[in-house]
């Protein structure tokens, strides 16, 4: 049987279907673009490829496509109901895998059934798995439960509760320990909740827990929730803002231009304030205030700095492994958001300093050519090593570099045919975050208005 890159055993005989999901997983677990394709790709070699249909659900749902991905979901269950009558009983992951299933039922509206999986698959007295497999799925099953609107279930809840105690008495393992905290929660044992969070602060801060105060602050943001103290949940679980704030940010921009007779030459300059005063005690990085000082936009689409023709104002770049991005498409602001469009306003972010030199070249009535050089530099860097616990973060983001063109055929606006090339070569800052190879990237649109 095929594997994956961990050696977990795969539902499929397909190599090509294989090598696909594990390309679409890489992609999907540190947030690199192509990973639905990569699940397509796998289901086009083996349609029956159950694992391939959960994780493009999966992907689909982050991405926000909830319809497409209970598409996806309601094939995977098909498969993996037929499937688990094969699987051995008492096999490793017969629970987890009916866990999986219980999951597609309940997002199916059939709460029946997945409550009837989870009494004669998952339950703890009847899971097959080991003890963090016991933990997590009851856990989670329970919890997802209620939030679909189902009544809680006191019993097995007490049951977990004292299973998890039993299996993880001592806090160490970062994604267990999520999950026992918030049996801690429901069941209302605060000394329990607040011994672990203690015993996790105290790890972290010998460098032995690599998620640093994230679990206590998921597991405060449970207790919030559960005491349905819905604003003190919002403020626990902002994770980079960490509590209610006053905005008290600047921004200032400037360009002068000068014409001489064919070219138009360009400089500008851009301030966005930084947020300077949020600052993680988990990272030892001192205290915060109750004043956020980075400045953010809706969307703000600049026709300034180069606009398309600039690396950084045209690409986004994502922030692997946190949801959030550094800076979105159409936008100078390195807000932090997770969407500009539909995300929240982030006021606790790093702010830049933009310096620009370019040139226009009216080359003829119909075609146009376009030089633009920027130097960029984050304002504060705090915000970046509280999101990504690492630190330091040098300030430079480095020398952003492009060249384009406009060809308007008819002399009107009519039909514009744009393109250009740009590149950023990283500066100290960007290559504590990414890289330290320059990044290119290309373009061309064509624009028709009547």
């Amino acid at each position: 049987m095929l594997t994956d890159r961990y050696g977990l055993s795969l539902s499929t005989s397909s190599v090509a279907a294989r090598d696909a999901y594990v390309e679409g997983c890489e992609a999907k677990l540190t947030m690199h673009p192509g990973a639905i394709e990569a699940f397509d790709r796998a289901i086009a070699e083996d349609p029956g490829f159950a694992l391939a249909h959960a994780a493009r659900a999966h992907a689909l749902l982050e991405r926000g496509d909830a319809a497409a991905a209970r598409a996806s979901i309601a094939v995977a269950r098909v498969f993996l109901r037929s499937w688990l009558m094969t699987y051995p009983r008492n096999g490793a992951l017969y629970s987890h895998l009916s866990w999986h299933l219980a999951l597609g039922e309940l997002e199916a509206g059939d709460a029946a059934a997945s409550v009837q999986l989870f009494r004669e698959a998952f339950a703890p007295d009847v899971h097959s798995g080991p003890p963090r497999g016991k933990v997590n799925d009851t856990v989670s099953f329970l919890w997802r439960c209620e939030l679909a609107g189902h009544s809680r279930n006191e019993e097995q809840w007490h049951l977990i509760h004292h299973v998890a105690n039993s299996a993880f008495p001592r806090a160490g393992v970062a994604f267990s320990d999520m999950h026992a905290a918030l049996a801690h929660v429901v069941v209302g044992d605060d000394w329990g909740l607040e011994e672990r969070m203690q015993q996790i602060n105290s790890l972290a801060c010998r460098g032995r827990y690599p998620s640093g105060p994230l679990v206590p602050a998921v597991a405060r943001g449970f207790a919030a929730f559960e005491r349905c103290d819905f604003s003190a949940t919002i403020d626990t679980l902002n994770p980079i803002a960490g509590r209610r704030a006053e905005i008290n940010a600047r921004m200032a921009a400037v360009e002068l231009s000068m014409d001489r007779n064919w070219i138009r030459y360009r400089a500008s300059f851009m301030y966005a304030s930084g947020d300077p005063s949020n600052r993680s005690d988990a990272l030892g990085l001192g205290g915060r205030d109750s004043t956020a000082r980075g400045f953010d936009t809706i969307v703000d689409n600049t026709h300034f700095a180069g606009s398309e023709f600039s690396f950084w104002n045209r690409e986004g770049l994502r922030l692997t492994g946190t949801g959030l991005g550094l800076v979105g498409p159409a936008s100078l602001l390195p807000s932090l958001r997770s969407n500009k469009e539909e995300g929240q306003a982030n006021f606790v972010n790093p702010g830049l300093w933009l310096f620009n030199a370019g040139a226009d070249f009216d080359v003829t009535p119909k075609w146009r050519a376009f030089l633009n050089a920027n130097y960029l530099r984050f304002d504060r860097t705090e915000p970046l090593e509280i999101v990504l616990f690492q630190r330091p973060i040098r300030h430079s983001i480095g020398t952003d570099l492009g060249i384009g063109f406009e060809y308007r055929p008819p002399l009107s606006e009519n039909i514009v045919i744009r393109g250009g090339i740009a590149t950023l070569l990283p500066g100290t800052g960007f290559e504590d975050i990414f890289t330290g190879k320059a990044l290119l990237s290309g373009f061309a649109s064509v624009k028709f208005q009547f």
